[in-house]
């Protein structure tokens, strides 16, 4: 009998030798009966516990969307922006725009461009008018608006002009040495030690040794109410009408004009006064140093072409303003200080 396609040797005696089952088998009534054994190649094979096929596939289709995703996520990030500071956003304010305020540089009307998303190209050098600002959405309605602060000018000040040709060098020009008939090339034309000028504005005659203004011919006086004052004798006085207390010495020859204006009975202090009549008009500035003259209160401008004389006697204020009008030059230096020196009041 053949189990499997196998053989068995023979035992002694030529037989084959039996195993202890096989002697059963034999003994059994099934023993005659022809059994066919499936050959050894054929038998069933033990199953196996390992994944399915359409496990197997399902894990790929999974694996393979998770790559997937993962790789549009990666690549849709922006790289350059991570780990960076985000600065905060501030919410706009509602001003109102400053007033004289200088330009606007380029980089603040670029800003100002994007806000609006507005495109324009700025020309570098050129001036760019600064834009209003929007007021934020939402903003209060009933918002009170911010009142600009306004700078006061700052006080003008008049150049001082060059003193006009002086050939002798004596202090008197060329023109005032016409005007009172000195010697244009002798600095002392009457001869006696002082300077034509010195004499001028000493109240003492340039031509005539130890004699005074009021001897000379070249020169007269004018009488207001209660003072009076030296003048050259070829000016014109001009007094404008109504006015009792304002005249003005007007040279023929060039615009030159010396103004006097009285201010009777002021009570208050010269620096208080000029603070309260004069500043306001050439909008404030600095205070000019109150110093005595002749026993008077004086105060001279920036230029020295004003001055304010304050009485001891009547605290009447009288301003001697010296306009040189259409003039480049100062010709009446030395007259307007003659002038000064000799205000006096009866």
């Amino acid at each position: 009998m053949r189990l499997f396609g196998g053989t068995k040797k023979a035992g002694a005696g030529g037989k084959p030798a039996l195993s202890a089952d096989e002697i059963l088998i034999a003994k059994s009534p099934v023993a005659d009966a022809d059994i066919h054994v499936m050959p050894e190649q054929y038998a069933l094979v033990a199953p196996h516990h390992g994944l399915s096929r359409r496990t197997k596939i399902s894990i790929i289709v999974i694996v393979a969307a998770v790559i997937i995703v993962g790789g549009v996520i990666f690549f849709s990030i922006d790289w350059r922006t991570v780990g960076s500071t985000v600065p905060p956003v501030t919410p706009p304010v509602n001003q109102t725009p400053a007033i004289n305020q200088p330009p606007a540089s380029i980089s603040s009307q670029e800003s100002n461009q994007n806000n609006n998303a507005a495109t324009s190209s700025v020309v570098p050098g050129t001036t760019v008018a600064e834009q209003p600002t929007e007021p934020p959405i939402n903003s209060p309605v009933n918002e009170v608006p911010v009142t600009p602060v306004v700078t006061p000018p700052a006080v003008p000040v008049k150049l001082q002009l060059a003193i006009g040709r002086d050939a002798d060098r004596d202090g008197l020009t060329d023109v005032e040495e016409v005007l009172y008939g000195t010697d244009r090339s002798k600095p002392d034309t009457d001869l006696d030690g002082y300077l034509d000028s010195e004499e001028l504005k000493a109240g003492y005659s340039p031509l005539l040794v130890g004699k005074t203004l009021a001897d000379d011919t070249a020169v007269k006086t004018y009488t207001g109410t209660g003072w009076s004052i030296i003048y050259p004798a070829l000016w014109r006085v001009d007094t404008p009408a109504g006015e009792q207390t304002q005249v003005n010495f007007i040279s023929p020859t060039t615009s030159d004009f010396i103004e006097v204006v009285v201010y009777p009975r002021v009570i208050t202090s010269l620096e208080r006064w000029y603070q309260e009549q004069i500043a306001p008009g050439i909008g404030g500035g600095t205070i000019p140093k109150t110093e005595l003259y002749n026993g008077w209160q004086m105060m001279r401008s920036t230029d020295s072409l004003s001055v304010y004389l304050k009485s001891p006697q009547t605290n009447a204020v009288y301003a001697l303003i010296y306009n040189p009008g259409q003039e480049t030059e100062l010709h009446f230096a030395a007259t307007f200080a003659a002038m000064i020196h000799s205000l006096t009041e009866k």
